[in-house]
Order: C-alpha cells, then sequence, then structure tokens
C-alpha cells in the first residue's frame, strides 16, 4: 500500500513540477506577452473613446444641415453647404473613417447624379 501510495503522489506531482519548470523557464516572455495584451487593449480602448468618437460627434452636428438639403433636393448645397454650414464634400475630407463621413458619400454620390 505504500508503494502504491508514493506512486500516486509521484504522478500527481509531476505535472505541477512541469508548470513550476516551464514557468521557471518562460515567466519574462509569458508576462511579456501579457503586458503586450493589456498595452494594446487599453490603446485600442483609448483611441476610441478620445479620438473616433468625438470626431463621429463633430461629424454627426456637420451632417445635419447636408441631411436637410438632401431632402430638399439642392445637389449644390448638399456637396458645398450654404456657406454657413458645411457640405457633405467637407465632412468627407475633414471626417473620414466615420460612419458619418460614409452617409455624406452617399448624399454626394447621390447630388452627383442630379447636377
Amino acid at each position: 500500500m505504500s508503494e502504491h501510495h508514493k506512486e500516486h503522489t509521484h504522478l500527481e506531482q509531476e505535472p505541477v513540477a512541469k508548470a513550476q519548470h516551464f514557468l521557471q523557464h518562460n515567466g519574462k516572455t509569458i508576462l511579456g506577452v501579457v503586458v503586450a495584451i493589456v498595452v494594446v487593449v487599453a490603446g485600442w480602448i483609448g483611441y476610441t473613446q478620445y479620438i473616433v468618437k468625438p470626431k463621429e460627434d463633430k461629424a454627426a452636428d456637420a451632417i445635419v444641415k447636408v441631411q436637410g438639403y438632401f431632402l430638399m433636393d439642392s445637389s449644390n448645397l448638399v456637396l458645398n453647404g450654404d456657406g454657413q454650414s458645411k457640405g457633405a464634400l467637407y465632412i468627407i475630407n475633414n471626417f473620414g473613417g466615420t460612419k458619418t463621413a460614409n452617409l455624406a458619400k452617399y448624399y454626394a454620390g447621390v447630388s452627383y447624379l442630379h447636377l
């Protein structure tokens, strides 16, 4: 019985010893990978919150007049604005990569078809 107990204990400790050995030899690499992942995730969150979101909000404010002109079928005003408000071309050039800029591209395309 004693021999069986020693064998059983040895088998249970073997995976633990392997894991400890692995961590001793690869601990710095694993830590580096974990830190890199945290930095990338934090960078992505910061980028979306502090760059993309404000840009999207400004573009949404700028497209309000464009949408009104689009509904009135005023193609030139949709494209270039009215002097006080900017047109779709301005939104496309200054707020590229936003959903609002993509909508402005649609408005500009349809307006060019109507010219």
